[in-house]
């Protein structure tokens, strides 16, 4: 009885992972995403404001990218 409920919490947590990981990266943008609000991000660019190198720009290492002049400084939702 009791491995049939570790083996059930064990397959439980393997599904909820994915989950998890999606929650983290909530508010990040893909290299794709990012180029969308800025056109003339290059991959190397967007290497370089990936700080942590997860795949993903969250909105602290992008602030970070624009107070730094890495990218350009200007409010995503500011355009028209």
């Amino acid at each position: 009885m009791k491995s049939i409920v570790l083996t059930t919490a064990a397959v439980a947590a393997l599904f909820a992972a994915p989950a998890v990981a999606e929650v983290e990266q909530a508010g990040a943008l893909t290299y794709k995403e990012l180029k969308q609000e800025y056109p003339t991000l290059t991959k190397k660019t967007f290497e370089m404001v990936d700080v942590n190198k997860d795949g993903v720009a969250d909105m602290e290492e992008i602030d970070q990218a624009e107070q730094s002049d890495v990218l350009e400084a200007q409010s995503m939702m500011d355009k028209s």
